[in-house]
């Protein structure tokens, strides 16, 4: 998978995993906080970018650092606290991306 389908693939799956938190009411619910937020993660999805490359893992930067497997196509999110490094392997932090969750962007924004 070359650096730009992953970056299309990831594209495509972050404006459905957005689409999804669009229905979360515990989260979109016209505060001013709420709209920041989302406005924020607007924001993130629409600037994605390649950032690096590891280990069969093209990185991008997007609402979270994306980690996309360049064989299968399979998407990661590595979280982490803003100022705060994920202490042991590189592993650590990192969860599947599931557009389908209705809370996928709420850590770290919410």
């Amino acid at each position: 998978m070359s650096k730009e389908d992953a970056l299309k693939l990831a594209g495509k799956a972050m404006e459905t995993a957005y689409s999804t938190f669009l229905m979360n009411d515990k989260y979109v619910n016209g505060s001013d906080s709420s709209n920041r937020a989302l406005a924020e993660i607007r924001q993130k999805i629409d600037k994605l970018e390649y950032k690096d490359e590891i280990a069969g893992y093209w990185i991008l930067e997007g609402p979270y650092e994306l980690l996309v497997d360049k064989s299968t196509g399979a998407l990661f999110f590595k979280y982490g606290i803003k100022g705060i490094k994920i202490s042991g392997s590189y592993s650590e932090g990192i969860s599947p991306v599931d557009v389908n969750d209705k809370d996928i962007f709420a850590r770290g924004y919410f």
